[in-house]
């Protein structure tokens, strides 16, 4: 199985690479070009709980906040941002065709929503780049150990007891 080169590897996320002098492709044993990337996915956010939960009590929600706090609603890009979690994921809400030349394969890919507080998709994806830049871009390739501090909560109960408070 072919391994992408290390700076295509975050790009890369999530796809299977599939050699294909493994799986007997004549095309390749023939030199034409082949397509490495097969057994795509398309995420459906209809599944995900978080999702589920938005969809059907953002507006309960939006209504009773309003309610219980005199009249005030929630800020403009909270409600933004809720109602795009809803969105992200969703072929209705807008998408873009992908063509591969090499197999011929069509795929819908949906517009995600890029937000930072509710979306569970587009947070990982955030969480996922933001610690791929750490290790490749901001901590040394150095040897590092892991430290901690030390433990306190013994001491703290030996205290309380030699003082008398409970």
């Amino acid at each position: 199985m072919a391994e992408p080169r290390e700076s295509e590897r975050r790009s890369w996320v999530g796809k299977r690479y599939v050699d294909p002098t493994d799986v007997g492709d004549p095309a390749a044993a023939a030199g034409a070009p082949t397509c490495v990337v097969h057994d795509v996915v398309r995420r459906d956010p209809s599944r995900s709980v978080v999702n589920r939960v938005l969809r059907a009590q953002v507006e309960t929600f939006l209504s009773r906040y309003t309610d219980e706090h005199g009249g005030r609603s929630l800020p403009t890009y909270v409600e933004r941002e809720l109602r795009a979690a809803i969105a992200c994921g969703d072929l209705a809400h807008g998408f873009c065709r992908v063509h591969c030349s090499c197999c011929a394969l069509d795929l819908l890919v949906a517009f995600s929503c890029k937000g930072r507080g509710f979306c569970p998709s587009c947070g990982g994806r955030r969480m996922a780049e933001l610690a791929a830049h750490l290790v490749d871009e901001v901590i040394p390739d150095v040897p590092t150990r892991q430290c901690r501090a030390p433990d306190i909560r013994p001491d703290l109960a030996l205290n309380r007891l030699i003082s008398g408070d409970s």
